[in-house]
């Protein structure tokens, strides 16, 4: 017997075993001395058993194969993420550990002993932008004139 199922284009084959069973049990009832109606009667009991287990073992296959394939789905979903995280890991840049800096003009010094200027430095090991302004402290030393003028106009 065969059955095909909605999940899969699969057909399957209901295992011979249990067919087997059902010509056993025939071939004891016809060797048993029993009146032909009470033989026949039997039998029909137990094809009527047989037809049940039949569909029990069709639903369970049914069962099986729709939770296969949502495992499979589960699966694929899963490792989609898995290669999605590991893309964003390798894209994320870091820095830590110590970093050396001049105490004077403040540029960094690589790997390579090159000094840069902490903004490459940083935008070359990070994901960081930078925009550049100047504090009120830098603008009072390096521009006294316009600090004066933006301090009375009430900037800082």
């Amino acid at each position: 017997m065969t059955i095909k199922t909605k999940s899969k284009e699969t057909t399957y084959t209901i295992f011979k075993k249990e067919s087997n069973i059902l010509q056993k049990s025939k071939e004891t009832l016809l060797n048993k001395n029993l009146p032909n109606e009470d033989l026949q009667n039997n039998y029909i009991l137990l094809n009527q058993e047989y037809e049940k287990l039949l569909k029990l073992t069709v639903k369970v296959t049914k069962i099986s194969d729709k939770y296969q394939i949502k495992l499979l789905h589960a699966n694929e979903k899963i490792e989609k993420q898995k290669k999605e995280l590991e893309n964003a890991l390798e894209e994320i840049k870091t820095l830590s550990g110590f970093i050396p800096i001049c105490s004077h003009c403040k540029k960094v010094r690589d790997d390579k002993g090159y000094w840069n200027q902490v903004e490459q430095y940083i935008s070359k090991h990070s994901e960081a932008k930078f925009s550049h302004a100047i504090c009120p402290d830098c603008m009072r030393k390096l521009y006294p004139k316009q600090y004066k003028k933006l301090q009375e106009r009430g900037v800082f």
